[in-house]
This record gives C-alpha cells, sequence and structure tokens, in this order.
C-alpha cells in the first residue's frame, strides 16, 4: 500500500505516492504525461509501481501542479488551463531532490512518459541520477506542432495557449543532448504511436553515447495493450545495468 506524501512547491499543493519496498537499493520516480495524472492513462503508472514494487523497487508517483483536467484524478494544485512546461520542469526538480533527501543511499531512477519525459531530460541533464528511462517522450517540442495539436492545446488552454507554446519551445529538450552522455539512457518507442513520431526517439539514440532504444511493436502512446513488454524492457535494463 502506497503512502501519500504532500509537498509545497513555490506555494502550491503538490501530492504524490511513495511505495517503499524494504530492503531496496533503487528509487523509480514517474513523471506523467500532459492532461495526465499520477495514474496515468489506463492506470499505466498504478500497474508500474505494483510490477516494480514486486521486483523489489521503491516506486514515487505525483500530480505535477497544473495538471488537473476535468476527467483525470489530479490532486495537486493548478488546472491544466494555466500549465507551462517550464512550472512541471520546477516540479521535476524539486520532487527529485526530495526523494534524494529522503532516500540518499538509493539509485535514483527517473521514468518520464510523453511531456513527462521532456521533464526528465531537462532534470537528468543538471541533477545528478543513476538513471533516465523515456516512455514515448517529447524529445524535440519544436518539431510537434500541426493544426490538430495546436487546435486540441486552445481548446485547453485558451487564455494560456501563446505563452504555454513559447514556453514549450524555449524548453526544448532536445538542446541538452550533450549534458545527458553521463547519463544511462533508456528510449522505449511504441511502433503505433501517433502523438509522438519514433524519429523523436531514433534522433535522441543516435546522439547519445550511452543509450539504448527499444521500439516495441503495436504499441500505443501509452502502451495500451502493451504494458508487460514495456515493463519487462524496463526492469531487465535497470538489472542488467551497473549504474
Amino acid at each position: 500500500m502506497g503512502k501519500p506524501l504532500l509537498f509545497f512547491n513555490e506555494g502550491m499543493k503538490l501530492y504524490g505516492i511513495l511505495s517503499e519496498v524494504e530492503g531496496s537499493k533503487d528509487v523509480v520516480v514517474f513523471f506523467h504525461g500532459f492532461t495526465g495524472d499520477k495514474n496515468e492513462a489506463n492506470n499505466l503508472f498504478v500497474e508500474a509501481e505494483s510490477r516494480f514494487n514486486k521486483e523489489g523497487l521503491s516506486t514515487f508517483r505525483f500530480d505535477f501542479r497544473f495538471s488537473k483536467t476535468n476527467s483525470n484524478n489530479s490532486e495537486s494544485d493548478g488546472t491544466i488551463s494555466e500549465m507551462l512546461p517550464s512550472a512541471w520542469i520546477s516540479d521535476g526538480f524539486f520532487v527529485t531532490r526530495k526523494i534524494k533527501q529522503l532516500f540518499p543511499q538509493k539509485k535514483i531512477h527517473l521514468v518520464g512518459l510523453s511531456m513527462g519525459g521532456l521533464v526528465s531530460i531537462h532534470v537528468a541533464a543538471n541533477e545528478k541520477v543513476n538513471s533516465l528511462i523515456l516512455w514515448s517522450a517529447v524529445i524535440d517540442s519544436e518539431s510537434l506542432f500541426n493544426d490538430s495539436s495546436t487546435n486540441w492545446i486552445k481548446t485547453l488552454m485558451p487564455k494560456n495557449y501563446e505563452k504555454f507554446i513559447a514556453d514549450f519551445i524555449e524548453n526544448n529538450p532536445i538542446k541538452l543532448y550533450t549534458k545527458l552522455n553521463n547519463v544511462p539512457v533508456l528510449i522505449v518507442a511504441g511502433e503505433k504511436d501517433t502523438a509522438i513520431p519514433i524519429s523523436q526517439a531514433e534522433t535522441l539514440f543516435r546522439l547519445l553515447k550511452n543509450s539504448k532504444l527499444v521500439v516495441i511493436p503495436e504499441a500505443d502512446h501509452v502502451f495500451s495493450t502493451k504494458k508487460n513488454e514495456l515493463f519487462e524492457v524496463t526492469l531487465n535494463w535497470i538489472r542488467s545495468s551497473n549504474f
């Protein structure tokens, strides 16, 4: 059973679930995607927590500030209409440092899904962690815009849209790739992902010295029918790597 943790970043509530495994040497911190929450689509993070805990890994999953929508379960302060990537990046650093303070002897692994991937790249490029794991990650934010994506974002944040776009481009994670060469990176993409092109994962893989790329056949953006494959790839990588 996970333990609720409540933090305050920049005066705003940040809520998460810590599931600590006795004797664990590792903590995996999950960063959810845009419009997602600490559970993620189809309970992806809940199931990951259960599977990883059974394998002896402690976990922490949380809601970014400014992630609340009408259809998700975010319990942190702020709604998606006010969200900026820079605010989530601030949360990413804040949470990672808190977990490192709580568990100074444990290895820290970051898992970033989609927009959470953008955040986790920023954190891993500037904060000492043992590994970075990217699931369907936003890697080159500037290349993702098209008519359908921009229209969707406008409906979510009609008053904040232009500020969001500028912030999204300014914090393009691909610019940080040279700072990731000392961090082991696992890049996982879904073959049928229609939100993030596989080319983004391939580009980052080519740029990094210390990375592995896995494309899961038939998997969509959130690995709806391929969770077991996703978890096995990730766990095998953590088990077999000497971080």
